[in-house]
């Protein structure tokens, strides 16, 4: 609080303050900094529900305060309108196909004159710039995002895998998904130089588990899960910005010595191995 109070009623980033408060205790390493940060935290979280801070996203502050309104911007799936151009119609088929509003006489006499040579002078501007379709993105809804992440939130986490060849350039493993050209789907016991071989999930006889599940590399591809594509897509073109301060955190983390006991990192000294 009183780190809080010489601040003043200008709201502040919440770990800014506790990252500044556990440098300031010269922690020996980063457990201990952990530490100290944790238990910040926690005196944080006492202060709010006694109602002496105040928290709006990540900024706090001793008194009430509006946060700042975030810009919208541009969807990636939507497109920049060019100069000139004509918005398609949203219901239902574009204007191209029903002919809009004009009378079906009037669109045969406009595709009549479509279709009629238009003489264009050397050199003009529309020989050099041919026009291009602007092609519109769907974007998916927040709801179908947020059910995406929690499938993927629900997947089993550190399974230890073992581990076979090469198939379509990337290491499998055992009890992997694999899709037949068919659409049938079905787990990966082993593969190795373009040989493939699938777990009878049918419980088929001996012969006839082979006669099926023995197949090659170009005869199945590897499944995706749709929830990961659905998300994969909407980081599509963006690139993370180099940050400044997670270079110096970075730093400052490596800086730290391990905690006592725990081996050292980086390689051995030969005076340590001889």
């Amino acid at each position: 609080m009183a780190t809080m109070r010489q601040r003043g009623q200008t709201p502040v980033s919440l770990w800014r303050v506790i990252n500044a408060l556990a440098n300031a205790r010269l922690p020996d390493s980063r457990p201990r900094r952990r530490c100290w940060q944790l238990r910040y935290w926690g005196a944080v979280r006492e202060l709010l529900k006694a109602g002496l801070l105040f928290r709006q996203g990540p900024l706090i502050a001793t008194s009430r305060f509006a946060p700042k309104p975030r810009l919208r911007s541009r969807g990636r799936g939507a497109t920049r309108r060019t100069p000139g151009a004509v918005l398609s119609s949203p219901v239902g088929s574009s204007a191209s196909e029903n002919g809009g509003s004009k009378p079906v006489g009037q669109q045969a006499q406009t595709t009549a004159k479509a279709q009629q040579p238009v003489e264009r002078e050397p050199g003009s501007q529309a020989d050099a710039a041919p026009t291009r379709n602007v092609e519109t993105k769907s974007v998916p809804a927040p709801e179908l995002v947020s059910f995406a992440a929690s499938q993927l939130a629900r997947l089993p986490r550190n399974q230890s895998r073992k581990l076979t060849g090469r198939l379509h350039g990337q290491r499998c493993w055992r009890g992997r998904l694999i899709v037949r050209l068919n659409g049938e789907i079905a787990p990966l016991i082993w593969c190795s130089r373009g040989r493939v071989l699938l777990q009878n999930v049918r419980d088929l006889p001996f012969r006839e588990w082979l006669a099926w599940g023995a197949v090659r590399e170009h005869q199945v591809k590897l499944w995706k899960n749709p929830a990961a594509i659905l998300l994969g897509s909407k980081k599509a073109g963006s690139k993370e910005h180099p940050s400044e301060a997670k270079i110096r955190a970075a730093r400052a983390n490596a800086s730290m010595p391990p905690r006592p006991g725990s081996r050292p990192r980086g390689r051995p000294r030969k005076s340590l191995i001889w």
